[in-house]
């Protein structure tokens, strides 16, 4: 049974010995209870108790409470107060435990005592129940006080004996009361050799009288002192140290002792000593060159560095550069700093590496740096030598601020017109796929010149997204994949694209490596590609696509800008054509440059395919040699991902057409609206158009959320189309989303959309591009709809 007022903790003021008492009293008798507390009251106490009466709930409470004291009853018809007190040392919880009887005997009273009760008082004179808890209260606090400081002095004295630094006390005559084992072992002294004796035993007599003055002079004035001598060791070894030296005092603030902490550092002095050393053979060459050189240890401190370096770096002296932190007064970017030195460690040197760096006054200087390692007799680096070149005007120039400027202007603009021009051209391929279906084969004249007109809307298609390629505005997918098969897919629309007076060859590699790449970008570096071949080559000839995997080394790569070692493939474009000069050579892959007549070419085709090479973490080279032909080689890394199998649909055109599926179609832009709406209608589906996400809400709810499918633009007028989906979704989560849009960018939500899991198609798009995207989506919403399948976010 358990009774008791309300529990509070940690109230009662740590000094304070009456007031709140946190009491547990074991007891069966109400009538007793309520004289104890009256009588703890009456003696300054605020009690706060629970009562109990059996183990278990004495149990309970010592497990999910704290107490100050324990209270028992002797007797009780089920429980004893020897019991009670038992439970406590089982739980080893150092509680006062006074036993409160009703019954004088004194074997009980000596039974108890010698079972460590705190005391035994009678219940018919309590007069002394307060002055024995205030006692016991006492004695409790004191016996904790003194098990943390037994404990805290273990640990000191642990961490001192365990200390990778030397420790030494000493009187205030410098007697050495105590060494740690650190100490015997770096000075080959014992314990016993050193006890008695003064510091001076290791004096080396490198510093002269004046150095030991000063030091003692710091100490008797109670301060501390801290700095680096050189000492000798019992077999006459010299070493050097960095001491830290403390009084001690006593409670009275009185020095009664000394305390040393010392660190050994011989090897870093050698090693600074031996890096300056080694530097003075050169130091006329070093003083007059005009690059800067330097030399730093391996803590990050320049140890010397030539008039040069200081006058890049806008310092006053060398000396004011001796006293800066190379990763945080130097480098800019401290990950930049990780790399050198890891290259340092792993080779031994660093060959033209690249560095942002910052003068005194905060300005930024990039910088070319070859470098040395320095290494100890152990064969560890210690520091380098380094010559330095500032590269800040070449890099600026190397940029080409107005090709920065072009490519900006590009990424603007393509981001700007995707969206609106997109819509335009899905207006126009879905009125004139629509009129070649309806036509069929009753005006070919006709279907032929609508077909021109198609063909025409595709190609501006390719130019928009060159655009938004060249200004990274495309987003871009990396999945493992294998190039062949890309070359195999594209391989009858090459064909087609270079006409019959030029011979397309494929020279695979069966065993073609996997790489990771956007199926849509590598497709248009090859297009891009064959293009410029069918175009050098007017009077015919052949292509030959070649695929083959590479593995190069790092004397390979020197040979080849931008090249690293590694494993790739190589896909490789060769025409038959008249090669090309060395001058176009030098520009081929810049923007805007051509050397096609006025309105022949864009000037982007070439610098795309350089873009997207470079983006996929590869690089490209041309090979020619007038007048025999053209190769262009494209290096891709290669991937351990697997590409995933694909498989044929096998699906007819009759098969994308619909029955009576209820379509909710959201378009802005009524040029694209009528025609999608129209061609979905004619195709079985039951279509209701709105052109804002408010108007779909409205229709949406008119019609109780009946719906198959959500068609919507992502950029709408007001709401986007992604609030629309969260919107409708909520109300009615079986129903398949399909977004569109011209133009994928954060503002189109692109990350959220793939993270829905959303279905997506990309305007524009021709009829079989949205009848597929739409029956496509009605059979994930079917399949997500069944309980025992998985649902799209989790395929």
């Amino acid at each position: 049974m358990l009774r008791g007022g309300k529990i509070k903790y940690n109230c009662k003021p740590e000094n304070s010995l009456r007031g709140l008492l946190s009491v547990l009293i074991v007891e069966d008798s109400e009538d007793d209870l309520e004289f104890l507390l009256r009588e703890l009251r009456r003696g300054g106490f605020e009690p706060v108790y629970r009562c109990v009466d059996s183990f278990k709930a004495m149990e309970h409470a010592l497990e999910h409470e704290k107490w100050d004291i324990v209270i028992s009853d002797f007797d009780m018809p089920s429980f004893s107060g020897l019991a009670a007190l038992a439970l406590l040392s089982s739980m080893k919880l150092d509680l006062p435990f006074i036993v409160v009887s009703g019954a004088v005997d004194e074997e009980k009273i000596i039974e108890v005592m010698r079972a460590h009760a705190s005391d035994y008082i009678m219940k018919g004179n309590l007069s002394r129940l307060n002055s024995a808890v205030e006692r016991e209260l006492r004695e409790a606090r004191q016996r904790r006080a003194h098990r943390r400081t037994e404990e805290d002095l273990r640990k000191l004295s642990v961490a001192v004996e365990q200390s990778p630094a030397t420790v030494v006390i000493t009187d205030l005559n410098g007697n050495i009361e105590y060494v740690n084992p650190k100490f015997t072992e770096l000075t080959g002294y014992s314990y016993h050799e050193a006890i008695g004796r003064t510091p001076n035993m290791l004096n080396s007599g490198r510093h002269p009288k004046e150095f030991y003055e000063e030091l003692w002079e710091t100490l008797l004035a109670g301060n501390t002192w801290q700095g680096e001598f050189q000492n000798r060791k019992k077999n006459g070894e010299l070493y050097w140290e960095n001491a830290t030296i403390s009084p001690i005092t006593n409670e009275d603030g009185a020095t009664t002792h000394f305390i040393a902490v010392k660190e050994d550092i011989s090897a870093r002095k050698l090693a600074e000593q031996e890096l300056v050393e080694s530097e003075l053979r050169y130091r006329t060459l070093f003083e007059e060159l005009k690059d800067v050189v330097f030399v730093r240890s391996s803590e990050g401190r320049f140890l010397d560095i030539n008039p040069a370096g200081v006058e890049l770096f806008g310092y006053a002296s060398r000396q004011e550069m001796m006293a800066l932190d190379f990763s945080t007064d130097i480098y800019v970017n401290p990950e930049n700093l990780s790399s050198f030195e890891a290259g340092i460690e792993k080779e031994g040197f660093v060959r033209d590496f690249e560095a942002v760096m910052k003068r005194k006054d905060g300005s930024e200087i990039m910088t070319n740096v070859t470098a040395t390692a320095i290494l100890d007799s152990a064969g560890h680096v210690t520091g380098y030598r380094a010559i330095l070149r500032d590269m800040t005007s070449f890099k600026m120039l190397e940029r080409q601020f107005v090709e920065a400027q072009k490519m900006e202007a590009v990424g603007v603009l393509a981001g700007g017109v995707a969206h609106d021009f997109n819509n335009i051209l899905t207006a126009v391929i879905l009125y004139a796929g629509g009129a070649i279906e309806k036509l069929g084969d009753s005006a070919p004249e006709t279907t032929a010149d609508i077909n021109e007109v198609l063909k025409a809307a595709y190609r501006a298609t390719d130019l928009t997204r060159q655009l938004l390629i060249f200004g990274r505005k495309q987003r871009v997918e990396f999945k493992p994949l294998v190039v062949n098969s890309v070359l195999e897919g594209v391989a009858k629309m090459i064909g087609r694209l270079i006409g019959e007076d030029i011979s397309l060859v494929l020279d695979l590699d069966e065993d073609i490596r996997t790489i990771m790449a956007d199926k849509c970008n590598l497709e248009q570096v090859l297009m891009n590609l064959v293009v410029n071949a069918r175009d050098a080559m007017p009077e015919g000839g052949s292509i030959v696509l070649r695929t083959k995997n590479v593995t190069l080394d790092e004397s390979e790569c020197r040979a080849i800008p931008e090249a690293t070692p590694g494993d790739f493939i190589c896909l490789s474009i060769e025409d038959s054509g008249e090669g090309i000069d060395k001058e176009t050579c030098q520009h081929i892959f810049e923007p805007f440059y051509t050397t096609k007549e006025t309105g022949k070419g864009s000037g982007l085709g070439l610098a795309v395919v350089h873009g997207i090479v470079k983006r996929h973490g590869g690089w490209i080279t041309v090979d020619t040699n007038r007048p025999v032909g053209t190769t262009f080689n494209v290096y891709l890394p290669v991937s351990t991902q697997k590409a995933p199998q694909v498989e044929e649909s096998g699906m007819l055109f009759d098969d994308y057409y619909g029955s009576d599926q209820k379509i909710l179609l959201v378009e802005d832009d009524k040029d694209v609206r009528t025609p999608a709406c129209r061609i979905l209608t004619e195709c079985g589906y039951a279509v209701q158009e709105a052109a804002s996400a408010d108007e779909a809400l409205a229709i949406f709810e008119r019609e109780e959320g009946d719906f198959d499918l959500l068609f919507s633009d992502v950029i709408l007028t007001g709401k986007s189309g992604l609030y629309l989906a969260d919107e409708l979704l909520g109300r009615n989560p079986s129903m398949g989303v399909l977004l569109t849009s011209g133009h994928i960018d954060n503002k189109s939500q692109w990350p959220a959309i793939k993270d829905r899991g959303l279905d997506f198609i990309s305007k524009p798009y021709s009829v079989v591009d949205l009848l597929s995207a739409i029956k496509g989506s009605l059979i994930l919403s079917e399949i997500d709809s069944e309980p025992s399948l998985l649902g799209r976010g989790e395929q």
